[in-house]
């Protein structure tokens, strides 16, 4: 392999690195795309030494030119001469000793200081993107984000604007998630997720915050600008059909708060006194689940009654597709609601004023 001259990096900065899907499959990912919460980033597979030494170019694509790319108008070589940072990455992957062990895998990272140190590793100027070798790409579904506001209002503090944001990207991770998008994969997460060690409040969050990390940040929650004179808004980049489903989602929750958070606990009653409320379910069945016919039933009602209120039933028909049993799919319903709640505890005190929409 050719030795490389530019300056080293820390490995650790890829720890924030997250795998969202292929650009260009063949046999293998050749061209994959990332994101660590706030942009783009490609890894082009480039060079291999003796089937354990592999080389990757990785580059960072801004929103824009990443549409460009996949609908054609821009080549994958532009991306790379107009990229900043630029770095290259060597593994190393060492064969496990004993069986059932993962590979040992260390890395090398170089911050690339000219593009010509790794000319023999550019793509060739005519390197359109080609949708047939990226089936885990939609370009059906919207892909360039856009402005939409959430109106805010009251009074407010700094600590309350850390809050709004960890709820709101929250749900909006959940909503991302349970359509469909331009990428397919984040459907493979969701069904992971759900069949983790599903226990106490840490496997509630945990569903939240890992969507989160492998949302692309092509359409990520980015505050494009925030406006507060009481009232004022905060002005995101990302999808506003999102926007406008959180609103409206939260806005059928305080309607009908009282019946919604009786139906919550009418399912906790439930599996409390099956003792199933703190119990690992993930990997049963139904038929598996010691639950009485009456306890599922109530479970049931309980849900449909909380699907119907919150006016989310194609975001939980897909919940429900991609969870392990029924009981997951109720405790995951339940964690929704509590969100749902938190958030709409803004717009009860006055903080947020989703009663007037506002959509660019």
């Amino acid at each position: 392999m050719k030795r490389i001259e530019s300056p080293k990096l820390r490995t650790e900065l890829l720890n924030a690195h997250h795998y969202v899907c292929a650009l260009i499959h063949a046999d293998f990912p050749v061209l994959a795309l990332y994101t660590d919460g706030r942009q783009n980033w490609m890894y082009l597979w480039c060079d291999i030494e003796s089937k354990s030494r592999h080389r990757f170019l990785l580059f960072t694509v801004p929103r824009k030119s990443l549409d460009e790319y996949l609908r054609q108008h821009k080549d994958l070589r532009t991306l790379i001469d107009e990229a900043k940072p630029v770095w290259l990455l060597e593994e190393l992957r060492t064969p496990p000793i004993k069986r059932g062990e993962k590979p040992r895998i260390t890395r090398h990272l170089w911050n690339v200081s000219g593009l010509n140190e790794v000319q023999e590793y550019l793509p060739t100027t005519d390197s359109l993107f080609d949708p047939d070798l990226a089936p885990d790409v939609d370009l059906k579904e919207e892909l360039l984000p856009e402005r939409f506001d959430v109106p805010i209002t009251g009074t407010w503090f700094g600590g309350d604007f850390a809050q709004l944001f960890k709820r709101y990207e929250r749900i909006y991770a959940f909503f991302y998630a349970t359509r469909p998008r331009f990428v397919r994969t984040i459907n493979t997460t969701l069904h992971r997720v759900l069949r983790a060690p599903w226990t106490g409040g840490f496997s509630r969050v945990n569903l939240y915050s890992r969507l989160a990390e492998v949302l692309p940040a092509q359409h990520a929650l980015r505050v494009a600008e925030l406006s507060f004179a009481s009232p004022g808004d905060v002005k995101f980049e990302a999808i506003p059909s999102i926007g406008e489903s959180i609103q409206q989602t939260v806005l059928n929750y305080l309607q009908h708060a009282d019946d919604i958070d009786s139906a919550a606990q009418v399912i906790q009653r439930a599996l409390r006194s099956a003792d199933l409320n703190r119990t690992n379910l993930s990997a049963l069945k139904d038929g598996s689940i010691p639950l009485t016919l009456k306890q599922r039933s109530e479970v049931d009602e309980a849900v449909k009654a909380i699907t119907s209120m919150l006016g989310v039933e194609k975001e939980f028909l897909t919940l429900h597709q991609h969870a392990p049993n029924s009981v997951v799919y109720a405790k995951a319903v339940v964690s929704f609601s509590r969100q749902i709640y938190k958030l709409g505890l803004f717009q009860q005190q006055g903080m947020l004023d989703f009663h007037e929409p506002k959509a660019n």
